[in-house]
Order: C-alpha cells, then sequence, then structure tokens
C-alpha cells in the first residue's frame, strides 16, 4: 500500500503550535511501525519552503530520496486576499493533477483546515481513484461562530469542510471530535475513527534538571513556586477564569506562588491579561507572562511547578495537561469536550465557569502535599498509556480496513480528452517547460475540439515539432512535406530525442532528414496521426513494439478516435486539467499562467536521468587553466560516451536561471549549431547538478535555485580541484581569497557530495569543513571522495620543425629546465628564477623555458622576466605555446621542474613523464600521491636547489619510470561512478 503523506500541517504557520508537533510525531510513528506491505511517501508544498528544510533533514534520513515529492504550486494563494483567487482555484486543481500523478493508493492529509493566511492549498476534491484520509483536530469554529467573523472566513472553511466531508476516511485525535464530527458534518459511522495522540518523549520528570531552567527562572523573575497555564490566549482558552480562581485563594496560598502563564500572546490580548489582573487586585509581580517558550524550557516549567490548570472551554484533544502530567505536573483540567478523555479522573475535573470551584481545587493541591505528590506519580503513568506508535497503528489498520472498498471519489476510467473550449489552448503553456512558442520557429497550431495541441509537421519544421513534441500534450499530425524536412531540422530532432552523443554519433554517420531522425521524440505525444497508410506504416515501424503513441490514419473520425482510445494517458490527464483551468472564472497574469505550467510541467513522469553539467565561466571565457582543462576533458568524453542510462546536458547560469549550453557545447564537440535557442533548463527529481566547472559568482547567485532544486529531489555534486587560496593565501588577491571561501561555504551548503581530484585535496576540503562548520542545508555535511585526473590518450605529437626558431637554437645548444603552467604566485617561478641567476652566475650553462599564460598577481614577475639580460638567450618565457610545441620541448628538454608552493593534482608533471622527460618537483604529499617513484623531489627550501639541479643537469636524469597514468575516458568514467553513489542518499564514497 502506497500512502502518500501530505505535510502541510508541519509546513504552515502551524508548524510551531501543537498541529506541526502532532504531524511530525505522527509521521515519525508510521515510519517506525511500517513493513515492507507499505511504502511512505511525503508530499510538500513549495510555497511554504521555511520550515521544509527540516523535515527533509529529518524524515529524508528514514524514506529514499525518490519518495519525497516537491509540490510546485503557485504563490500568493492565501484566502484571505480576494486578488488571490484565481491562483488559489487554479492551484487546487493543480495539485490534484500532481497528486494524482504521484499514483498512491492513499493520501493522508495532515491538516486540511490551513491555507487561510498562508499560501497553503489542498486539492479542489480527493483524487478520483484515490483514497483520502484527513486529520481531524477539531471542528471548534462551528461551535464559536466569532472564530469566522467575515463571509471569506466562513467561505474558506466551508470549503475544507466540503473537502473533510468527501474523504475516505477522517481520524480524529479524540472520540469527542470524533463524534462531533459525525454529528456535525453528516459522516457515517465509519467515515471516522479515533486514533488519538500522546505527547513528546522530551517530557518527562527529568526535564526539572535542564539547563534551560536557571536561565528562564531569572530572566522571569520567577521568586515563589508557580502555578501555570499553558497554551493560547483566545477567549475559548478560558484564561480569566484562572486569574479569577487565583486571586480567590486563601491569602497565604496565593502570596506563597506566583500565577505563570506560557505561551504566544498578542499585544491586545497581553494588555486584557493585566487589565484583568489589576481588576481582581493582583499586583504584578503576582502574575508573570512569558511569551513564546522553546520545548526545553516548556519541559522544565512543567516539570518544575506546583500545579498546572488547563481551564479550556472547548479542545479538540488538550495536549498540554497531557504534556504537563507527562513531566510529572500535578493537573486539574476543565470538565468540557476532549479534556476528560486526557485527564481520567474525575476528581481532577472542574467546571471551567466555576471560578470558585477551581480556586476550591486549586487549594487543595498547594495545600496537601501528600495530594499533590500522588497526583506527581500519577501524570507520568497516566501519559505512558498515549503511546504514538498505538495512534500510527489505529490510523494503519483503518485505512487497511478501508482498502477494499472503492474510493469516495471513483469515476469510469474512460473519458473524454477534454470538453470543447472556445478559447483554444493559450501560447504560455506551458512557458517554462520549453515550450516551442519560445522558438524562432512560432507556436503550434491548435485544434478546440480536443483540446489538445496538434503539431502539423506540413506548417512547423522538425526542430520546432520535436522540441514541442517532448514539453506540451499534443497529437502530431504526419503530412508528406515531412519528407522535404532539411538537415538542421533533423539534427534538432536528434538531440531533442537522445542528446548530444547520438547528435555527434549521427554526424559522423551523415545526418539523414527523414522521419527516422526524430522517431523517438514522438513518444512524448499524446497520439499520432498519418496523412497517408504509407507514413502510418513508416511511423509504427519507427515506433516499434510498445504501443505508444498510437498511430492513427487520417480520416473524418481521426478525432474521435483519439479521444476514445487515449483518453486515459498522461498527456490526456494534462490537457483535461488545463480545459478545467481555462474555465476557471476570474482574471489571470502572465506570471499566473507561467507558474501553473511550471507545475504542470514538474509533475510529468521523470523518463531517464539528466546531469546538468556547469559550465557557467568556460562557457564565457575559457583561459586555459589546469581547472577548464578537467572541464573541458571530462565533458567531451561524458558527451561522447555518456554514463550508463544519463543524459549530459551542459548548462549555464544567466539572467537568474540556468539555461542549456547549447551553443557552447556543439562547438566544444566541433559539431554545427543547433536551431535551437539555450532555453532555461528544468531538472527532475532523480536528475542530477553537476558542479563541474568552478563558477563562484555563478554559484552564489545561484543558490536560491540550487537550494530549490534540491528540495525538489535533485541531487547536486562539485568538483574541487585544490583549496589553494585557503592554505596558502598569501598567494592570492584579497578578492579571490573571500570569492573562493565564499563559493566553497555556498556549494558545501547544498552539496550531497564533493569529488576531489585527489587525496590531499580531499584532506584538506575535510579538514576545512571540521574548522568552518558552514551551515548545510539539510543538516548534512556532504560526502566527500576522490578520483585520479586524466591525461590525453595519446602523446602530444611535435617535433623540431614545431618549436620557434630561437626555441630550437636554445634546446640545440645547452640542457634546458621546462616549467609548465598558468603564471601565479603560488606555482614559484621565482624560486626557479632565483635558482637559475646562482647557477648561470657559477657559469652553469642552460636553459631556463617557461610556457604559460600569465594569471594574477604577477606583474614583479614579468617586469623581471622582460627586464633580464639572458632573455631571448637562455630565458624564454611564452604565452602562446600550442599543443604540438609543447610535444617537441617535453620531448627536447633535459627536465621539468615543478616548483609549485601547492598543487591539487599536477597534470604537466604526468605529460612530462609520458613523454619521456625527467621530473624534478618540490616535495609535495600531492606530487608523491600522484607520480609515486616516478619522479625526484627537492626540498620545500629552494635555497638547498643548487646542488641537486647542478648535478642533474650536468648528468642528465633518465627518464621518468612510466606508470599506468589514466586517460581522460577512465577519469571520467571514475569520476561518474562516483556521482552515481551521490544518487543513493547514505552511500558514502
Amino acid at each position: 500500500m502506497k500512502i502518500l503523506v501530505d505535510l502541510l500541517g508541519a509546513q504552515t504557520q502551524s508548524h510551531r503550535r501543537g498541529i506541526g508537533r502532532y504531524t511530525r510525531d505522527l509521521v515519525r510513528a508510521l515510519l517506525d511501525i511500517v513493513d515492507d506491505r507499505h511504502e511512505i511517501h511525503f508530499a510538500l508544498s513549495s510555497p511554504l519552503d521555511g520550515p521544509s528544510d527540516a523535515l527533509i533533514a529529518e524524515f529524508g534520513t528514514r524514506v529514499s530520496p525518490h519518495r519525497i515529492h516537491w509540490l510546485r504550486l503557485p504563490y500568493e494563494t492565501a484566502a484571505y486576499d480576494p486578488a488571490n483567487q484565481w491562483r488559489r482555484c487554479a492551484g487546487a486543481r493543480l495539485m490534484r493533477h500532481q497528486l494524482e500523478a504521484l499514483r498512491p493508493d492513499w493520501v493522508l492529509h495532515t491538516s486540511v483546515v490551513e491555507g487561510f493566511s498562508d499560501d497553503a492549498l489542498v486539492p479542489d476534491r480527493p483524487v478520483d481513484a484515490v483514497r483520502t484520509a484527513s486529520v481531524l483536530y477539531d471542528l471548534i469554529p462551528l461551535h464559536v461562530p466569532e472564530l469566522l467573523p467575515e463571509a471569506k472566513n466562513r467561505d474558506w472553511y466551508e470549503e475544507r469542510l466540503t473537502y473533510l466531508k468527501r474523504s475516505d476516511l477522517l481520524v480524529a485525535i479524540s472520540e469527542w471530535t470524533r463524534r462531533d464530527a459525525i454529528s456535525l458534518v453528516g459522516l457515517e459511522e465509519d467515515q471516522a475513527i479515533f486514533i488519538g495522540t500522546a505527547v513528546d518523549p522530551r517530557f518527562t520528570p527529568a526535564a526539572a534538571t535542564s539547563p534551560a531552567g536557571p536561565l528562564l527562572k531569572a530572566r522571569m523573575q520567577m521568586q515563589r513556586p508557580f502555578v501555570m497555564y499553558a497554551g493560547g490566549f483566545d477567549q475559548r482558552k478560558n484564561v480569566n477564569t484562572l486569574l479569577d480562581a487565583y486571586a480567590r485563594l486563601p491569602v497565604a496560598l496565593r502570596e506563597g506562588h506566583q500565577l505563570l502563564l506560557a505561551g504566544h500572546v498578542d499585544p491586545t490580548a497581553l494588555e486584557t491579561l493585566r487589565f484583568e489582573g489589576r481588576r481582581l487586585g493582583l499586583g504584578e509581580d503576582d502574575v508573570l507572562i512569558t511569551g513564546s517558550v522553546s520545548d526545553e524550557e516548556l519541559a522544565w516549567l512543567y516539570a518544575s511547578c506546583a500545579l498546572f490548570v488547563f481551564p479550556s472551554l472547548m479542545e479538540g484533544f488538550g495536549l498540554p495537561p497531557l504534556e504537563a502530567m507527562a513531566c510529572g505536573a500535578p493537573v486539574l483540567a476543565s470538565s468540557a469536550t476532549s479534556i476528560p478523555e486526557v485527564i481520567g479522573r474525575e476528581d481532577l475535573l472542574f467546571n471551567p465557569d466555576d471560578p470558585g470551584e477551581l480556586a476550591q481545587r486549586m487549594a487543595r493541591v498547594l495545600s496537601d502535599a501528600a495530594f499533590a505528590a500522588e497526583l506527581r506519580d500519577y501524570g507520568p503513568r497516566r501519559a505512558s498509556e498515549f503511546d504514538m506508535k498505538r495512534v500510527a497503528a489505529r490510523m494503519l489498520a483503518g485505512m487497511e480496513r478501508k482498502g477494499g472498498e472503492p474510493p469516495l471519489q471513483a469515476r469510469p476510467a474512460a473519458e473524454r480528452v477534454a470538453t470543447q473550449t472556445p478559447h483554444g489552448l493559450p501560447s504560455w503553456l506551458p512557458a517554462s517547460a520549453n515550450a516551442a512558442a519560445a522558438s524562432p520557429h512560432g507556436a503550434p497550431s491548435t485544434n478546440d475540439p480536443i483540446g489538445l495541441t496538434v503539431l502539423r509537421t506540413d506548417t512547423m519544421p522538425v526542430a520546432a515539432v520535436a522540441e514541442a513534441a517532448a514539453a506540451r500534450p499534443c497529437v502530431v499530425l504526419l503530412g508528406e512535406s515531412l519528407r522535404k524536412t532539411t538537415a538542421e531540422d533533423a539534427r534538432a530532432g536528434i538531440y531533442v530525442a537522445s542528446g548530444y552523443a547520438a547528435l555527434a554519433a549521427a554526424d559522423r554517420s551523415g545526418i539523414q532528414p527523414a522521419l527516422s531522425a526524430w522517431a523517438p521524440s514522438l513518444r512524448e505525444a499524446v497520439a499520432i496521426v498519418a496523412q497517408t497508410p504509407a507514413l502510418a506504416e513508416q511511423a509504427r515501424a519507427l515506433l516499434g513494439d510498445e504501443g505508444h503513441p498510437r498511430v492513427f490514419e487520417a480520416s473524418s473520425r481521426w478525432q474521435e478516435d483519439v479521444v476514445h482510445e487515449c483518453g486515459t494517458s498522461e498527456r490526456a490527464r494534462e490537457a483535461r486539467l488545463i480545459e478545467d483551468i481555462i474555465a476557471l472564472p476570474g482574471s489571470s497574469t502572465h506570471d499566473d499562467l507561467a507558474q501553473i505550467a511550471y507545475g504542470i510541467a514538474a509533475s510529468r513522469a521523470t523518463r531517464g536521468e539528466r546531469w546538468f553539467v556547469d559550465v557557467s565561466t568556460i562557457a564565457v571565457n575559457d583561459i586555459g587553466t589546469g581547472v577548464h582543462r578537467v572541464v573541458r576533458s571530462v565533458l567531451r568524453s561524458w558527451l561522447q560516451s555518456p554514463p550508463p542510462g544519463v543524459r549530459i546536458e551542459p548548462v549555464r547560469f544567466d539572467r537568474g536561471s540556468f539555461r542549456y549550453a547549447r551553443a557552447y557545447t556543439t562547438k566544444l564537440l566541433g559539431l554545427p549549431a543547433l536551431a535551437l535557442q539555450d532555453a532555461i533548463a528544468e531538472p527532475a527529481p532523480g536528475d542530477m547538478f553537476v558542479g563541474l566547472d568552478w563558477s563562484p559568482e555563478a554559484i552564489s547567485a545561484a543558490l536560491p535555485r540550487l537550494q530549490d532544486w534540491r528540495r525538489a529531489g535533485v541531487r547536486t555534486a562539485f568538483v574541487v580541484n585544490d583549496l589553494m587560496p585557503m592554505r596558502l593565501p598569501e598567494f592570492f588577491h584579497a578578492y579571490s581569497r573571500v570569492a573562493f571561501e565564499q563559493w566553497l561555504g555556498h556549494m558545501s551548503s547544498v552539496a550531497d557530495g564533493v569529488a576531489c581530484i585527489s587525496r590531499a585535496t580531499a584532506q584538506d576540503y575535510r579538514a576545512w569543513l571540521q574548522e568552518a562548520q558552514p551551515a548545510f542545508q539539510f543538516g548534512r555535511a556532504p560526502d566527500v571522495g576522490t578520483f585520479a585526473m586524466g591525461v590525453d590518450s595519446h602523446v602530444l605529437e611535435g617535433s623540431d620543425g614545431d618549436l620557434r626558431p630561437t626555441l630550437r637554437d636554445a634546446l640545440a645548444k645547452r640542457p634546458t629546465v621546462l616549467m609548465v603552467g598558468t603564471l601565479e604566485p603560488r606555482k614559484r617561478h621565482e624560486d626557479a628564477l632565483d635558482v637559475a641567476d646562482r647557477l648561470w652566475a657559477r657559469g652553469l650553462d642552460f636553459n631556463l623555458v617557461v610556457a604559460g599564460q600569465r594569471g594574477w598577481l604577477t606583474d614583479a614577475l614579468i617586469a623581471r622576466m622582460k627586464a633580464h639580460p639572458r632573455l631571448g638567450q637562455s630565458l624564454h618565457w611564452h604565452e602562446d605555446v600550442g599543443d604540438r610545441e609543447l610535444g617537441a620541448l617535453y620531448r627536447k628538454s633535459t627536465l621539468l621542474l615543478a616548483a609549485s608552493a601547492g598543487e591539487g593534482y599536477g597534470l604537466p608533471l604526468i605529460e612530462a613523464a609520458r613523454h619521456g622527460l625527467a621530473v624534478v618537483a618540490r616535495d609535495l604529499p600531492v606530487f608523491r600521491e600522484v607520480m609515486g617513484d616516478s619522479a625526484q623531489y627537492l626540498a620545500p627550501d629552494p635555497a638547498l636547489w643548487d646542488e641537486p639541479l647542478t648535478r642533474m643537469l650536468s648528468a642528465p636524469l633518465p627518464p621518468a619510470a612510466q606508470r599506468s597514468w589514466p586517460s581522460w575516458d577512465d577519469c571520467a568514467n571514475e569520476l561518474a561512478a562516483l556521482l552515481r553513489q551521490v544518487r543513493r542518499q547514505g552511500a558514502a564514497f
């Protein structure tokens, strides 16, 4: 049995009240007792994101990620504002569609009576063919009409009552509430069951020792033993009767005890309480009003009070007296409504309308130590009878009993796709789902009688048809003109249907501008209608034996055939939803429609897994750094040979959204540009965002978007190349350090996994996590793993002829020390130049060749090299060294010198070794990790390098020992395997 729990009761303002606590406790207990016969899922409403992260953090450790569903619902739907009417109605209809798309056996609503002052929605009616259960806390507004002072309050409450009445099962927290619902709402006897409630385990007598107590006592100036009340302060809570009873106590008892009132109180209610106290002759130190208190403080108050009094006139259950009893407090409570069910003893109840009776009972407890001790003993025993696992078990049993009955909302399965509408389908749908309306080719046509978009290949380019077919419920009408489609259109169709790997393969074999090029896109259609039998036969052959979508031959009845045969498909359900929303009264804005469109697109069943790979920086400015080499190499490997079952989609952050980086990606692969725009990327649950590029500005700006994606079930992973700005801050500009640390914190806060390019980098990152203690979105630090960098699968070509003349002549005359890499302070070219100057001064004849682009904070170094007397003779610096010339340098040099003070990996060392060049490196742990015995190591202090370098240049070293270094394909595959572990929450790297 698949149970979908709507966590609304813990998302709205109610999350601070008993409803929120009850919701969380009930869910915990339900997860504790379910067995493998039941599958628990959760639904969260996206506009209520405040408490959502804490809920995902807690319950995400109990269920797999694909069982937490983030419902994309519109904002600004609260019922108090009439301007929200259209959004509220459209959102309620959309929510029903979203719940239906999840195909549960039961939907459990934890709190239906929400949404007057919050953006909280319930469906417009229970889902067809799905059983609905709703937790019922009380129906107090039906007894106290003044709680609903205006017509809009009453109308909203009536809607919620109607929904409750149409639920298959109401689960009431007290027997009094159950009987009340049967009587007032007109339910059948078996439509409502009693399940009860219980207290949180933190409420125990041991709370009297909480360290929160002394602080609260000092803050509240508590000078005497105290009588306590906790709860709200509206008229129903009847606190004035407690004040009156306290004032009537014998003088000695009253002067020996303070009255403490705990709970949130608004300014108006506070002034009313103070006025009533003065009227009764009570001093300011007689009555203490705490305002809101934490659960820890509340438990201490319960455990420490001389007496707890609960004078409420009406309760659905009455949790505060049960919490107080659990903490060992003597308790007196009203005899009204459900409260006697909680207390369990007649002699602890009083008439809430009689302050004199209450004063007498209070006096007995406060003056009779034996009786008070008896009540302190009774309370925890009574509270132990209320167990949340038993509550959850009663609810589950009720669902199981109802499981054999048809749902109240059951309907015939077959239904028309949609009714005729004079409006047609609006051009906005689905605006946020990359509809063809965003295409320069224009929007598709519509056909009113079936309420579905019709994509006509006679009037639309294939590029527009392919993208639109994946974005909206549609019928594809195949015409003879399809045979005239261009190769450009076919390329777009191949990409939309199958991604870059298929596009690259098609380009290699030659694009065929025919139906076969874009047939996979047809699978998203509701139906296909072919204008000729030959086209119909060809379409069926291309689609195979799956039977979806159905292929019809054009006739005068094709519309009726589509309606009859395809009325229950997923896309047809979308069409019905659209028709319903179009028919809603009232006005809507473009933004309103876009919100609904986004919700429709987000509710579709996912087809395959996509990795959205961030290229925000490199797509704009590839500066040729080592990081960008990694990005290019791994991405190119993934695009040409994706991990099994994964579609790779490079994205870039632009104007507040991640967009497909189609122009950059086709250029990277050497393919012609696609006839498609870089539309907004919309991941679905099960997809992954991969921060392959280092994009500090983009990630900082995109943080809210990434947080939202994570709530929706999108996993996130980032690649960390090094932590040099944190480890060696003296080598970086202050702005760079700040930007890097900000990126590190933002990235870590939303990362499910972090993949480091070396063990040394991983060690640095873990140390930073321990020291910085960043805030994690779901309270869980990312898993940290490592993968090995790759090197080009082929040795760089290059010979003497590829060297510029000055270099060719210099390398032929003397031994050569080669340095490869961007000029930046941590690379320590200054150290190498200092050593070279000392050795040149001693008469050692050799070349120092520096191949690398200028970086930051290098003005002094560059000025020194440009003014050097040996520049162009035995000192050479070139920024424009290409692959062939670099290959020749590797072959002709004597040794590669890696003088860097810190690295994340060290690719030039491996490249040099693979070309047979001796490698000499500063002794860093990361270099030993990468090279092992294939390199010679220098002391960290460059003052000690003169002798070993003199020896190495005088008697050249043998080539570096060859090892089995991974290729870039190996690197990409290893990283992909690491990322797949991120997909399985709880599986450490």
